[in-house]
């Protein structure tokens, strides 16, 4: 599965820098949703019925009392993060941005291409953005802690709280890469892997697969 920071800049398209880079890493996205539903299958003489190679439907556990209400706290948390995020977009500077990100994709334009007007917004942009997501995975992970996970759910709920504050902490080291970057350099912050983004993503999907387990259809993750 591939990540997803870039497979299109069209900011509308892909309205989040946090999806983008999440897709650049392999996040946000199932490496089923496009399997190939033409792959020959083989069914049984008696039936047929597709043939059993898993050795039979697996079971799935039983959710306790405790641990639907949980994912869906959490599932609400990354849902208002999603749409966080997403507002960051809609600001005068994200339109603008935008503008900018559409110009340099018509023809093929350069990157090289950029105007140092262009460049000030890019900076001031990714800066802005980066900052201000920071803020919103900041009040996720504060709404997670509130929490208490059942006992089953306990590591994967760490984990996503952990991962959640290492996004946090990198906030430093993006900005500082966005201030030093040549200007041509710049829209290459949408398309490289990002290795705290990765981690949110596998911890968040962890989760899921344990809603899964219990027969929750829960999206832990933002989208």
């Amino acid at each position: 599965q591939q990540r997803t920071i870039g497979d299109d800049m069209r900011f509308r398209t892909v309205p989040s820098i946090l999806a983008l880079a999440l897709v650049s890493v392999g996040c946000g996205m199932s490496g089923t949703d496009d399997a190939d539903d033409s792959a020959p299958t083989t069914t049984s003489a008696a039936n047929d019925e597709p043939a059993d190679t898993t050795g039979g439907p697996q079971p799935i556990a039983a959710a306790s009392p405790e641990e639907e209400p949980y994912l869906r706290a959490v599932e609400a948390s990354a849902a208002t993060l999603s749409l966080a995020v997403e507002g960051l977009f809609t600001t005068p500077l994200g339109l603008e941005t935008e503008q900018i990100a559409e110009r340099l994709q018509a023809d093929g334009t350069p990157t090289g291409d950029i105007t140092p007007a262009e460049e000030a917004t890019l900076r001031e942009f990714f800066t802005t953005f980066w900052t201000d997501a920071a803020g919103h995975v900041a009040a996720t992970e504060e709404s997670l802690r509130t929490l208490e996970p059942p006992e089953a759910l306990r590591a994967q709920h760490d984990a996503y709280v952990a991962a959640l504050d290492a996004v946090v902490d990198s906030t430093d080291e993006r900005v500082a890469d966005i201030q030093e970057r040549d200007a041509a350099d710049l829209p290459d912050i949408l398309w490289e892997p990002d290795d705290e983004l990765a981690a949110m993503e596998a911890a968040c999907a962890a989760l899921d697969a344990e809603a899964a387990r219990l027969g929750i259809d829960a999206e832990t993750c933002p989208q």
